[in-house]
């Protein structure tokens, strides 16, 4: 039942849902599939069962509320959105954009990993709009999620929250809901807001936010190097045109070599060859890799 992990796939079990009105596309991003039993839908992640649905029902409320520990409630499945299951951005050249991305170059050779899932389709261009986690858009929403925040912790929830991110329910580790970002094992002196910028800089959240002036001075004011604080996606959205320093096309993995391994279906641009090799999951959204492709670059 792997595949149910993919919300479109989620949708496809709705066929013939017997209550009139029910908003399906709802039940499906809230992580729940129909077991073609009465009524009945079940969590793709958890296992969760609810039936004698009403049509007001709110099911991520319900959902929370039953079955708070679900990884996908807490932020750490391996859901793909439909949006995300074609998440490859067109990137083509412009008078003000450095390299660009313009040949995918798909063939089957040694260091192809191939699935039979893997068709024309995967390769469909289109961009990403919405946020990673949009349950928790709403500010009072990744408030409330902070419940069982550590007490003693010193960094106040609403400093968290007010900076994009959300409670994973573990530990001190925090998730941006426009990026997927997440980071954990905060310092005294650290800015949520800068640490934000430090980690995730393409975040749509951020920018718009606090700018890309402040971006750029937070880059500019400490060396780029990973530490064990930056947990899972190291920027939600892939690469896109920009007037890029040669660093921003370092792996995200070593950060030595070059970026030059695409992995499909979900079209991010963030390993150089040996590491891209390593991986059987995408490093910044966790879908599994179907297949890879070497990128050029012109």
């Amino acid at each position: 039942m792997d595949r149910l992990r993919y919300e479109s796939e989620r949708f496809r079990t709705y066929f013939g849902f017997p209550i009139a009105g029910m908003d399906v596309r709802m039940l499906t991003r809230a992580g729940f599939w129909f077991t073609n039993n009465n009524d009945k839908i079940r969590c793709a992640f958890c296992n969760l069962e609810i039936g004698a649905l009403g049509v007001g029902d709110n099911l991520m409320e319900l959902h929370s509320e039953w079955s708070s520990d679900c990884l996908f409630i807490r932020g750490e499945s391996d859901n793909v959105p439909m949006e995300q299951e074609h998440d490859m951005v067109c990137l083509l050249p412009s008078n003000n954009c450095g390299p660009c991305l313009t040949n995918l170059g798909v063939s089957v050779s040694d260091n192809v990993r191939k699935s039979d899932n893997v068709t024309s389709t995967h390769l469909n261009v289109v961009r990403r709009v919405e946020p990673m986690h949009s349950r928790f858009e709403n500010p009072k929403s990744r408030l409330k999620s902070y419940s069982t925040w550590p007490l003693e912790h010193w960094l106040a929830p609403r400093v968290l929250s007010e900076a994009g991110f959300f409670y994973s329910g573990t530990l001190d580790k925090a998730i941006c809901f426009s990026c997927g970002g997440g980071l954990k094992d905060w310092q005294q002196h650290d800015d949520p807001w800068e640490e934000h910028a430090f980690y995730f800089s393409k975040c749509r959240f951020l920018i718009e936010r606090k700018g890309r002036d402040f971006v750029k001075r937070v880059q500019g004011e400490r060396p780029r190097a990973l530490k064990s604080e930056e947990i899972g996606a190291l920027a939600s959205h892939p690469p896109k045109c920009t007037t890029a320093t040669p660093e921003q096309f370092l792996c995200h993995l070593c950060q030595e070599n070059e970026r030059k391994i695409l992995f499909m279906p979900c079209g991010h641009l963030v390993a150089c060859i040996v590491c891209g090799m390593k991986v059987k999951s995408c490093p910044i959204c966790r879908v599994d890799i179907l297949a890879t492709t070497r990128a050029i670059l012109v």
